[in-house]
């Protein structure tokens, strides 16, 4: 899935590349409470539960905002396989909200210093599948993602 590459501070949407067309499942938060699940939601139009900040741009290292002040967080900053993601408030330097998003050919969210990526369990792109980091690998469906700009 050919991708967009997101600039510093633009808001995207992250498509799976399971999904066809413009109506496709995208990263999504379930709430704006710290603790709430990341999962796969079908989207169309963006909403405040599917448009991600990337402050940092393409292939630099930062966080992954929504709600204005939530971050993309590795649950209990756990790194194992399988290890769910949520969201929660951002903290400067907080190694659970690092990401790398990569950009190009292929598509991954990497969890920076892990070698763990955005991985949608289990390849299973019905609405409210939570999302989890597993061992990165390019050729892994799973992990590929698309960008849809926003702004």
């Amino acid at each position: 899935m050919p991708s967009s590459r997101p600039l510093a501070g633009q808001t995207v949407q992250f498509r799976t590349g399971l999904s066809d067309g413009p109506t496709g499942g995208c990263l999504s938060a379930n709430s704006n409470a710290d603790g709430a699940a990341v999962v796969i939601e079908m989207c169309s139009a963006p909403t405040a539960a599917n448009s991600w900040v990337v402050p940092n741009g393409n292939n630099a290292n930062g966080p992954l905002q929504i709600f204005g002040d939530k971050c993309l967080d590795v649950t209990d900053g756990v790194d194992a396989d399988g290890t769910k993601l949520q969201i929660w408030t951002c903290a400067s330097g907080n190694t659970n909200q690092l990401w790398e998003p990569e950009f190009g050919s292929v598509g991954n969210i990497v969890w920076v210093g892990m070698n763990k990526c955005v991985d949608l369990t289990d390849g299973n792109t019905a609405n409210g599948n939570q999302l989890q980091v597993w061992d990165c690998d390019t050729s892994n469906p799973n992990q590929i993602w698309g960008v849809s700009i926003v702004d």
